[in-house]
């Protein structure tokens, strides 16, 4: 994976030094390289989560050396953007939920889909996105300061559910908020089935049997 996909509220979690000094009108000599050294700090820690995000998801023992050396990076430059181990693992985790945001939302905001074709195809952004992270192999996927993501992510999800509910794609009889908790439930536990060779296309047919009850 090449550039970050993250969102403005999700830049200070992730590249905390690309926040500082924003909203001057002029800038001085001084002030222009500062916003230099910024702009290459926010680089290198581009650099530092896309290879923990390789690194991590080949070999989950990975130490923050394994991860410094993937990048080409001094390990203690990692740890001027990272000061712990856990601390570059929440911005991997961050990343990935961005990522996951990006596609989901722009599925349920195509209403040309079918509800059905549209859950299928986020049950596969799921399953791609989550098999190139395999958070799971390395920490939970949930955790502190990820609420927030956790119901952004669940929010398209939501939307698209209640419109195969409405058309009368999915039973009524269980809510939204539930089915989306099974919806997503279902594809977390076939992801170590994916990582161990099943397709992502497979799998997501597998999902929609179970939401259709088939």
């Amino acid at each position: 994976m090449g550039t970050v996909v993250a969102r403005p509220n999700d830049v200070a979690v992730l590249y905390p030094d690309s926040q500082r000094s924003r909203g001057h009108a002029h800038m001085t000599p001084t002030a222009t390289v500062s916003r230099g050294r910024r702009a290459d700090a926010v680089r290198n820690a581009e650099a530092i989560v896309d290879a923990a995000s390789r690194v991590l998801a080949a070999d989950p023992a990975a130490s923050v050396q394994d991860v410094a050396a993937a990048c080409g990076l001094h390990r203690a430059t990692v740890h001027r953007h990272f000061a712990s181990r856990d601390d570059l693992i929440h911005a991997v985790r961050v990343q990935a939920f961005s990522e996951t945001q990006v596609e989901l939302d722009r599925l349920a905001e195509d209403k040309s889909l079918d509800p059905m074709v549209a859950l299928e195809k986020m049950a596969l952004a799921l399953f791609e996105v989550g098999d190139r992270y395999r958070i799971y192999r390395f920490t939970t996927t949930l955790g502190p300061g990820i609420d927030r993501q956790r119901d952004e992510v669940r929010a398209p999800m939501g939307v698209v559910i209640r419109r195969a509910q409405k058309a009368g794609q999915l039973r009524k009889d269980i809510t939204a908020p539930l089915m989306v908790a099974a919806f997503g439930g279902l594809v977390f536990g076939m992801l170590p089935e994916v990582a161990g060779g099943l397709s992502g296309k497979k799998a997501a047919r597998t999902v929609m049997a179970f939401m259709r009850g088939q």
